[in-house]
């Protein structure tokens, strides 16, 4: 299988990456700052390119089998990604979202609540940004996953449970190492596929 990997200098980015190569896949990933790629293999393949250049990232894309995007708030990047996977004929797309993107399926979790409002105070042009690809994404014909992240830390991984808001299943912290485990179990697991599964770590 060939990734394509947005993001992939950050530190959940380069995680998955690791474990894309481990599991014996060819891997492109598109970075700002290529020098903060710390890893050499000859499965990977580094662009170097920002969010605005399109052809770049048409470069990254084309080929692919999946795309993994880790980017953030970055609702232009999601704009030109889209565009290049419909260009090059990639259909599967994995992408980080947020808490602050609701779903229909969620119900209400006071913690959550608070932690929105806090966030939404904080920075609000990150959430706005957010929720601007996340729609970006959903009103794509893309077979598309959204994973809703609420506070990462860089504690030791356990595992990572995926659910929706006010059900009881998942929670207000996430490991790195958890949310990297996530996407990339998600290259062969369809049951999100057109979903936004918010993600925690357990227990």
């Amino acid at each position: 299988m060939k990734i394509a990997i947005f993001g992939a200098s950050g530190r959940t980015g380069h995680l998955v990456m690791e474990m894309s190569l481990q599991g014996g896949h060819d891997v492109v990933v598109f970075a700002r700052r290529p020098d903060n790629i710390r890893l050499s293999h000859e499965r990977l393949t580094v662009i170097e390119g920002t969010v605005a250049d399109r052809e770049r990232i048409e470069r990254a894309v084309e080929g692919a089998d999946v795309v993994i995007e880790l980017m953030g708030a970055v609702s232009e990047g999601t704009v030109n990604i889209i565009a290049a996977m419909k260009k090059h004929r990639v259909q599967r797309l994995i992408a980080a979202s947020a808490l602050s993107v609701r779903d229909p399926i969620d119900r209400f979790q006071l913690g959550r609540l608070l932690l929105l409002a806090m966030v939404s105070t904080i920075i609000p042009r990150n959430v706005r940004e957010v929720r601007r690809a996340a729609e970006l994404i959903r009103a794509s014909d893309l077979d598309w996953t959204l994973a809703r992240v609420p506070i990462l830390t860089d504690k030791t991984g356990t595992f990572s449970k995926a659910g929706y808001y006010g059900h009881g299943t998942v929670g207000m912290m996430l490991t790195r190492a958890d949310l990297a485990a996530f996407m990339y179990k998600q290259l062969f697991d369809t049951r999100f596929i057109c979903k936004a599964p918010a993600v925690s770590s357990g227990p």
